[in-house]
């Protein structure tokens, strides 16, 4: 299937996906966790032979309140995507671009992204996987409450990344070698430290998995990463490791990892840090309709990748709900809060969102979809803000 980018699916702040904010990245995502072959779940269980070629068009209204601006916008979004899969070789790729016009301006490019991912079996123990996504997005799309730039004068940010692995299974174990690299940037010279935040990370990472029981798999990972930013003296090494346990019974399933990571900056001026990081989630499907999920991460963040700017303890709590009404009718619900605290526990940084949305499939290649989200942000050195958004919008499918 193709990216999802119907509105009526609930989003947070951003457009990211509630729960994916939850995960930890290369230190081990509780999302995708380390499990043996034949273990919970295995994400080559689509059967050999699903090849396709999908193409659509979602168009969009969205109206804006935020603060004393109000604000609306139509959006057009052509997506086109493949997917192979021989039973061995399983690949996909896709992209899509978004065009925005606000009535008062020129239409503008709000933002173009493209990622492609391969799993390919060695041998029956052995899987080698790669990943890799690109994104070009403005950074003042008229959405927002700052006036936006002319048809495609906005500076434009990039966000880049590889990775590819390989695992081994042995048994009821499971090892995973990991590397990858990341790449964002501001395309706009005029831009300061704060606003550019250009960087490159380099990942390295090992995770082993030991299936304890039918239903109960455990997991130890370790990991370095090396930041280098551009215009910012925060470069820095970040070693972390961890331990955790996945596991499902009956209805439920849930995953907790705790860890620690250790940050050494190059600068003199800068005082290293070390932390604990935890992370949990529960997920119940008490019918085949309805599914119910939770989440909860903390970990410190370097003053360059906090939301409040200052290094600082964030975390992260979010719910959602899934319900399929029926064949044609599909409901969903999320709320999250993300605080930050600084290292003598003041107040930083936090932020409310809550959203809820619904899918009408008109026909098999059309889908509507309706949605609202409200959201909340304070900071001690700004003043409240709040926006309201409402969607509608059709998505067509070939």
């Amino acid at each position: 299937m193709l990216a999802p980018v119907a509105p009526g699916v609930a989003q947070t702040v951003d457009g990211e996906a509630p729960i994916a904010q939850a995960g930890l990245g290369l230190e081990g995502s509780l999302l995708n966790p380390l499990l043996p072959q034949g273990g919970l779940s295995s994400p080559s269980a689509a059967g050999a032979g699903d090849n396709d070629t999908r193409f659509a068009i979602t168009l969009r209204g969205q109206y804006t309140i935020n603060g004393e601006s109000r604000s609306f916008t139509v959006s057009a979004i052509p997506q086109a995507g493949i997917r192979y899969d021989d039973g061995r070789l399983d690949m996909e790729a896709q992209a899509s671009v978004e065009l925005v016009h606000d009535f008062a301006g020129d239409p503008q490019f709000a933002g173009a992204d493209a990622g492609i991912s391969a799993e390919y079996a060695l041998d029956r123990a052995t899987q080698v996987a790669a990943r890799g996504t690109v994104r070009i997005e403005e950074d003042d799309t008229p959405a927002l409450d700052a006036s936006p730039s002319g048809a495609m004068t906005a500076p434009l940010a990039f966000t880049g990344d590889l990775e590819a692995s390989i695992t081994r299974d042995a048994g009821t174990a499971t090892i995973t070698a990991l590397a990858g690299v990341e790449r964002g940037f501001t395309l706009d010279d005029e831009a300061d430290e704060a606003e550019n935040r250009a960087h490159t990370n380099t990942t390295l990472g090992l995770r082993l998995g030991q299936e304890l029981a039918p239903a109960l798999v455990g997991f130890v990972a370790g990991g370095v990463t090396r930041s280098d930013y551009d215009t910012a003296d925060a470069d820095s090494w970040h070693y972390t490791a961890s331990a955790g346990l996945a596991g499902e019974w009956r209805q439920l399933s849930g995953e907790v990892q705790v860890g620690s990571g250790w940050r050494s900056y190059d600068a003199p001026t800068l005082s290293d840090t070390q932390s604990l990081f935890f992370a949990a989630s529960l997920a119940y499907l008490p019918t085949a309709n309805l599914s119910l999920r939770a989440s909860y991460a903390s970990d410190v963040l370097p003053f360059i990748e906090a939301e409040s700017g200052t290094e600082a303890r964030q975390q992260n709590v979010v719910v959602e709900a899934a319900y399929e009404a029926s064949s044609w009718l599909g409901l969903s619900a999320d709320a999250s809060y993300l605080w930050e605290l600084e290292d003598d526990g003041s107040f930083a940084y936090e932020r409310y969102t809550a959203g809820l949305g619904a899918d009408v499939t008109w026909f098999p290649h059309a889908l509507i979809s309706a949605g609202y989200s409200y959201s909340v942000t304070n900071a001690p050195s700004a003043a409240s803000a709040n926006e309201h958004r409402v969607t509608l919008g059709v998505t067509l499918e070939r």
